[in-house]
């Protein structure tokens, strides 16, 4: 566990020490923000529903994973310092958990700012201590999917623009998968692949257990495939 310890806060220092963090934060804010201002219009209604707010999160995922995620290993291989983390005495598992645990923590850091809103307008709408838990942890869990997923694309791309192209087009088809094209059992296995349909239930403030085992489930996969990846690509630099 220090190793992967380690490893994260040498992930998360190199978001700080560079204009990464604050762009990502930035941009993350400044989407949902907008959103939410955007298509709810409370200031006209005088109440304010978090359903829409909460909406917008997979939308600004889906441009700050990539772009946290593009250069998880890319950069490694582009400035060498892949071979240096192989020969160190850390196991492929603690590199890849270090690294997806580096990125979740700055985007807990971001999360934590966005409850700045719905916190300062509780007095205007339905709130409720409980939805917003539940809305967060929907939002926790499809952020480490998301995550995992873009560390395994770096993985195996080539450079950073392949790796977040590919992450995002891979995003949004999983979040863009449209039930109603399909029909019989195949609806319902599409429906069991959409990222949305998934996450509906947290924004409604709904704690589906089934919801949360697929995002929990998918997530270990993700990270599963790139232990087994890095091994691989691992044992490639040797011989």
């Amino acid at each position: 566990m220090n190793k992967v310890m380690l490893i994260a806060r040498r992930e998360l220092a190199s978001y700080f020490n560079s204009p990464v963090a604050y762009v990502v934060s930035l941009g993350f804010l400044l989407i949902t923000g907008i959103w939410f201002f955007y298509f709810e219009n409370f200031l006209g209604q005088g109440v304010a529903s978090f359903e829409p707010y909460f909406s917008s999160f997979p939308f600004a995922l889906l441009f700050t994973v990539p772009a946290l995620t593009m250069g998880l290993w890319t950069e490694e291989r582009k400035q060498g310092t892949g071979e240096i983390l192989f020969s160190l005495p850390f196991r492929e598992q603690h590199l890849i958990l270090g690294k997806f645990l580096g990125n979740m923590l700055l985007l807990l850091i971001v999360f934590a700012l966005s409850t700045v809103l719905p916190l300062s307008l509780f007095s205007l709408g339905e709130f409720s201590i409980g939805r917003l838990l539940v809305r967060y942890i929907g939002l926790l869990v499809l952020a480490s999917f998301s995550v995992a997923l873009g560390q395994l694309i770096s993985l195996l791309s080539k450079n950073q623009i392949t790796a977040f192209l590919s992450t995002l087009l891979l995003l949004l088809l999983l979040s863009q998968l449209n039930l109603s094209a399909f029909d019989g059992p195949l609806a319902k296995l599409v429906g069991q692949l959409s990222l949305q349909y998934h996450y509906q239930s947290f924004i409604r403030g709904i704690l589906d257990t089934r919801d949360l085992f697929f995002f929990v489930l998918a997530t270990a996969l993700c990270l599963y495939i790139s232990v087994r990846t890095l091994v691989i690509q691992k044992c490639s630099s040797r011989v």
